[in-house]
């Protein structure tokens, strides 16, 4: 069994600056999967904390006195699920909460049922996976529409009825789309219909067609499947277009030659970014409208789905690309780490290994989400310090393009476009991390770190973490192609500090105290330096500096890096 190694609480740490990181590209935010233009321009990469001495903080953070931990599994039978225990850890090697029961409706359909379907209550998320989504539906074009109708002759096609992939404005303001009404990330959303076929019988396949998509990186399809199972695109297009499609189908190649049963599907792909969801491409009546299907030859089908559906329906969910492959894996059977010294892993670890390949596909982009830490019920709700930790051994050279990724997701957000409350989506610290290239193994006493302060929810009721990786392999030309099981996590926990409703105040590096001038009044570099701290004006906080003894942190930057300061207020008068 491995031991939840719990460090003394650290004393709290001075202004400390990040090891150094390689900045490529402005901070992106964790979602599915990205386009070049969305995910690149998004990019960070950390090399990963170097051997510590002392306590970072920062981008990697580090716990601050009286730092309360959280980890482990236990069931919480009020609250139907399973819930982290405080003052202790995930070690992956428990067994509580442990199973393979696919069954349960968040475990990903399409999971290797040899994986674990959980693993201490934690759930792999597979960010290139859509899931079950409704919104391919047949729409009037004078109802429901409380903005620009999108079906029918108010979209150029025919009558009032048409089959539209898209949500409503309504729709869109439950589920906090930027942007309204339209179409959302990570879209894979389709219809289709099963048509008796006269084999042999060369056949036309005629529809209209409305769409409004990212140029380049969303697409509309037409598809066709001849009885094997695998689809055969006939049709594809991008961008803001519409029309009448006519394409002959030939027995043999996309028609059946011999049997007698042809599939007929439209599909509607989005990337994981730049959509009426994030606001990036706002539209107006995306993603996709189909009428006036038409089959003629071998088989004889006509229909505007004026009166009803015309036969067609909601295709069953499709496979991520990436798929989900968390699981947990004894040690005696991953490859042998190459580190020189002891890595401090034991037992079993989480791991992200695709079985098929032995490593990561070009497509991974893979998480796992633990079981919720309750704040409300525990007390810290409303503490300013938070921190993830967790040991990770890593071998993740840059021309891989493979690398660790966390993040954390709260409960409850104020969605910014409507008020309400939502579940916050995961969100990272703006960095993904491949440790320098070379062994790594933050782990035992110096583990590696982010501190989440000012990013994760300052009045969160409940609280989660995710470990993970992704690979970026696809998207550069120099990529090695490369891959190995790295990296694996093991006793991960999440971390609260300072007095719960504590004021929090976020800030600028021209904000921060500064060495303003050497106190001896020369400009000598070995004078001894004098800090002045700056004057904040105003109350920026969630709640007013009142009381001597409350505790502000001061979140900003030095160098590149992300510094944390906690200190006592004195407000004074007024």
């Amino acid at each position: 069994m491995s031991s939840c190694r719990l460090p003394p609480r650290a004393a709290a740490p001075g202004i400390g600056i990040a090891v150094s990181l390689l900045l490529l590209f402005p901070a992106y935010g964790l979602a599915a999967p990205r386009d070049p233009g969305a995910e690149l321009q998004k990019l960070q990469f950390g090399r990963g904390p170097a051997p510590l001495k002392g306590a970072l903080v920062g981008g990697f953070g580090a716990a601050q006195a009286g730092t309360t931990w959280f980890g482990g599994t236990r069931w919480d039978a009020v609250d139907g699920r399973y819930e982290a225990i405080q003052d202790s850890c995930w070690t992956f090697d428990s067994g509580v909460g442990s199973d393979f029961d696919f069954s349960n409706p968040d475990v990903d359909p399409f999971k290797d049922t040899s994986l674990h379907a959980r693993m201490e209550g934690w759930i792999g998320y597979d960010n290139s996976y859509g899931g079950e989504n409704p919104y391919f539906r047949r729409l009037d074009g004078t109802a429901d529409w409380e903005t620009t109708p999108c079906v029918g002759s108010s979209a150029g096609l025919g009558g009032s009825w048409s089959w539209w992939a898209g949500v409503l404005a309504g729709e869109a303001d439950a589920l906090c789309y930027a942007a309204g009404q339209g179409y959302g990330n990570g879209w894979n959303i389709a219809i289709e219909q099963v048509f008796v076929a006269t084999p042999g019988v060369a056949t036309l396949l005629t529809f209209d067609y409305a769409m409004e998509m990212e140029p380049g990186f969303d697409y509309a399809y037409a598809e066709v499947d001849t009885g094997g199972g695998d689809f055969e695109v006939v049709w594809t297009n991008t961008g803001n277009a519409s029309g009448t499609v006519n394409r002959n189908l030939t027995p043999g190649i996309d028609y059946p030659q011999t049997g007698s049963s042809l599939t007929v599907r439209f599909r509607a792909s989005a990337d994981g970014a730049y959509s009426d969801e994030d606001g990036l491409n706002a539209t107006t009546c995306g993603a996709l409208a189909i009428d006036d299907v038409t089959l003629s030859g071998g088989v004889t089908y006509s229909d505007g789905f004026e009166a009803d559906a015309g036969g067609w329906a909601l295709s069953s969910p499709v496979a991520g690309q990436g798929g989900d492959w968390s699981n947990i894996v004894h040690l005696d059977d991953l490859p042998p780490q190459i580190l020189t010294c002891s890595c401090g892993l034991e037992d079993s670890v989480l791991v992200f290994e695709d079985i098929g390949i032995g490593g990561h596909g070009l497509f991974q982009d893979n998480l796992a989400a633990s079981p919720w830490i309750d704040l409300t019920g525990t007390g810290f709700q409303g503490s300013p310090g938070k921190v993830l930790r967790t040991d990770i051994y890593a071998e993740l050279p840059l021309l891989n393009y493979i690398f660790a990724q966390m993040a954390v997701q709260w409960y409850p957000e104020v969605c910014p476009e409507t008020g309400g409350l939502i579940t916050s989506p995961w969100t990272s610290s703006g960095f993904v991390y491949y440790f320098g290239g070379v062994p790594a193994c933050p782990s035992g006493v110096n583990p590696f770190t982010i501190n989440f302060s000012g990013i994760a929810g300052l009045h969160a009721e409940r609280i989660r973490m995710a470990l993970g990786m992704l690979s970026y392999c696809r998207f550069f030309g120099n990529c090695s192609g490369i891959t190995n099981s790295t990296p694996w996590y093991d006793n991960a926990k999440f971390g609260f500090y300072g007095t719960p409703g504590s004021p929090f105040l976020e800030t600028r590096e021209t904000e921060l105290p500064q060495d303003s001038w050497p106190t001896n009044g020369t400009l000598r570099l070995d004078a001894t330096g004098r800090v002045d701290a700056g004057i904040v004006k105003g109350d920026s906080s969630p709640e007013p500096l009142t009381a001597l003894g409350d505790t502000l942190i001061v979140r900003g930057a030095l160098s590149g890096a992300e510094v944390y300061v906690q200190f006592a207020v004195d407000p004074g008068p007024g």
